[in-house]
């Protein structure tokens, strides 16, 4: 898989089990472990699997997610790409928006740029680097 400056990946749950957060409460956190997978033809058809994400989401006060994740690559281990950001709660699950890409290691060591989030199940991260 090439990776330029722009690319998209699809990512499903490691474990299956979906936690409904309608009712959780301010401070509640969300553990994130995400196998990905390059975008196949249609828009969330996963293709060869690439890598995996790993992070974490705690819900505010104001009913918004403050997420971290670092993307992790199979095809070079030295290769990652962190991010953060604000997402808003959409019914029970963290909802769709924009994160920021603060950096990375490897080939992406300088990396910075935005990340949409699309919340569909499966996940799906268009980086724009």
């Amino acid at each position: 898989m090439e990776i330029g400056a722009g690319f998209i990946l699809v990512a499903e749950d490691i474990e299956a089990a979906w936690t409904d957060l309608s009712d959780a409460a301010p401070a509640a956190m969300v553990p994130i472990d995400q196998e990905t997978y390059v975008e196949a033809g249609e828009p969330f058809e996963k293709g060869e699997r690439v890598g995996e994400a790993h992070g974490s989401a705690m819900l505010t006060h104001s009913d918004k997610f403050v997420v971290h994740l670092t993307f992790e690559f199979l095809q070079n281990e030295e290769d990652s790409v962190t991010a953060h950001g604000v997402l808003p709660r959409e019914g029970g699950q963290i909802g769709r928006g924009r994160i920021a890409i603060t950096g990375g290691t490897g080939r992406f060591h300088k990396a910075s740029g935005r990340i949409e989030v699309q919340t569909r199940n499966p996940k799906r991260y268009i980086f724009n680097l």
